[in-house]
């Protein structure tokens, strides 16, 4: 029986943005100013250098072009700019990387940057150029748009539209964000996080020990800590795997240099699975199906916790 013409179709693959992509993503540049007054910009784009990363496009907005960003993605491509425009209009999003456009938004917060200083909000622009700098420019474009077949360690199949790959990138990301924070925090907001988490942490391992109700308790390196606007800390997902992905340098040196050249060199990306195999036999496929939630990552880190503990 004849397949419909819908699924017939072959997904068209190419190596440079669309040009009306590149069209959109020049206006988007050269329309909307990037708000970076009392940001260090320099001292970013210095330690992305010291990793040997590109620095990528990225735009800075506050409440004002926020929402001029958000009406003119809404007006330009419908469909796509509304889903953008959602998360510019959530609280909880500071930052993202839009791989389709290869650029960067990222928001001002003037009451976490009061509380945390302004190199949290450098921070975040860490991570997101951290997603940003891979060199794996392969579009997808089909009748329901367009999309990057991998970002990083990221891949996306095109037959189910589903992602693996998202422990190893976003762990990726706050490696580097946690490294930056470590160096550049001021020491008062440092002693603030550490005594809100006494309790909880281990000062030798510079690590918080999180309790939870779905797991064995998982653990967080203290640098990738940060203040809410009432007070409390706040962990990220993605810090839990950085965290685990520090775990296996611990063990494997090398594997932090392999992981920053795998950006852009598929010969040191291959090097990858067969480090974490070594490590234990199948560890990069339990960690590359890993699914985006607390509850998975936390169960992956206590397996690699006791794959490094086997190898004594």
């Amino acid at each position: 029986m004849e397949q419909s013409p819908e699924k017939t179709k072959k997904v068209e693959r190419s190596n440079e943005m669309p040009e009306e992509w590149q069209i959109l993503r020049e206006k988007i540049l050269e329309n909307f100013e990037s708000k970076t007054d009392g940001l260090d910009i320099g001292r970013v784009k210095d330690f992305m250098k010291e990793q040997n990363l590109p620095i990528k496009d990225f735009i800075f907005l506050d409440n004002e072009n926020k929402k001029e960003v958000s009406d003119f993605l809404i007006k330009t491509i419908p469909k796509f700019g509304e889903k953008l425009a959602d998360f510019l209009r959530k609280e909880d999003t500071g930052a993202f990387y839009v791989p389709c456009l290869d650029i960067i938004f990222a928001k001002r917060n003037s009451v976490l940057e009061e509380i945390n200083g302004t190199e949290t909000t450098e921070g975040e622009l860490i991570h997101e150029l951290g997603h940003a700098g891979n060199d794996y420019d392969i579009f997808n474009q089909k009748n329901s748009g367009i999309s990057r077949g991998r970002t990083g360690f990221l891949v996306r199949n095109c037959s189910d539209q589903k992602y693996r790959g998202k422990f190893l990138e976003e762990g990726f990301a706050d490696l580097l964000r946690g490294k930056y924070m470590e160096q550049n925090l001021a020491l008062p907001v440092k002693e603030k996080i550490e005594e809100r988490v006494r309790t909880f942490l281990d000062k030798a391992k510079k690590t918080i020990r999180v309790p939870s109700s779905h797991t064995e308790h998982f653990d967080v390196g203290i640098k990738y800590a940060t203040l809410s606007e009432n007070g409390s800390i706040y962990l990220s997902s993605s810090a839990i795997a950085a965290t685990a992905l520090e775990m296996l340098i611990a063990h494997r040196p090398q594997l932090e240099e392999i992981l920053c050249r795998a950006r852009n060199d598929l010969d040191y990306l291959r090097e990858i699975p067969k480090i974490l195999n070594e490590i234990k036999p199948g560890l990069y496929e339990e960690i590359q199906k890993c699914d985006y939630s607390d509850e998975e990552i936390a169960r992956v880190q206590n397996i690699i916790k006791e794959a490094i503990k086997n190898l004594a």
